[in-house]
C-alpha cells in the first residue's frame, strides 16, 4: 500500500488500487486462518495509515497524518456498490 502511494497521485485512481490490494490481502488472511475473519478492518486502518504516511513522509504531524487518512477513507471503492457495502466500510 506504501508503493501504491508512493505511485499514484490521483486520489481516486489510489483510493481503487488500495481496495483491490486491500481485499488482496484480506483474502489471504481468509486462507490463512481458515476463513475466520481475525484482523480484516485492522488490515484496512494499517494499510490506511501506511499509504498515507508514504504519501508524505517528511511532514510526520499526526493531525496532517489523520487528514489524509481520512480523506482517502472518505472516496467510495469503485469496485463496491453501496448495497453491498459491509458494516466497516459503512462506518
Amino acid at each position: 500500500m506504501a508503493m501504491a502511494a508512493l505511485d499514484e497521485r490521483d486520489p481516486f485512481t489510489l483510493r481503487a488500487e488500495l481496495g483491490i490490494l486491500g481485499r488482496e490481502s484480506e483474502a489471504r488472511m481468509m486462507l490463512a486462518t481458515g476463513g475466520i475473519n481475525t484482523h480484516r478492518g485492522a488490515i484496512w486502518c494499517l494499510g490506511l495509515i501506511v499509504a498515507a504516511s508514504a504519501m508524505q513522509p517528511s511532514r510526520w504531524r499526526a493531525s496532517s497524518l489523520l487528514e489524509r487518512v481520512a480523506a482517502i477513507a472518505a472516496i467510495d471503492d469503485p469496485a463496491v456498490s453501496p448495497a453491498r457495502r459491509s458494516n466497516g466500510q459503512r462506518a
